[in-house]
């Protein structure tokens, strides 16, 4: 699910599920934000639960990394700690 459309989808349903939640926004919105047609996102995301799962999947795997990345490069852990609340 790595193509640009499907990315873009995600991009803007992750905005819209934090400003509006999960019951206030439609795939009218999400078409009409990012300009292209309801079926296309259908295409890639058949349900909005699974746009859904889809996006806070991929959230979850950034910020996996992220923290990764803490472990990797800083190793006093009340700095880690500090990085990883202000993260």
């Amino acid at each position: 699910m790595s193509s640009g459309t499907a990315e873009r989808i995600m991009d803007k349903a992750h905005q819209l599920l934090g400003d509006r939640g999960y019951s206030a926004f439609s795939y009218a919105d999400l078409a009409e934000a990012i300009q292209i047609r309801k079926a296309s996102i259908h295409h890639h995301f058949p349900t909005k639960a699974g746009l859904v799962v889809a996006v806070l999947e991929r959230h979850r795997n950034r910020m996996m990394a992220d923290l990764d990345g803490l472990e990797k490069h800083v190793a006093h852990p009340l700095e880690r700690l500090r990085k990883y609340v202000a993260h």
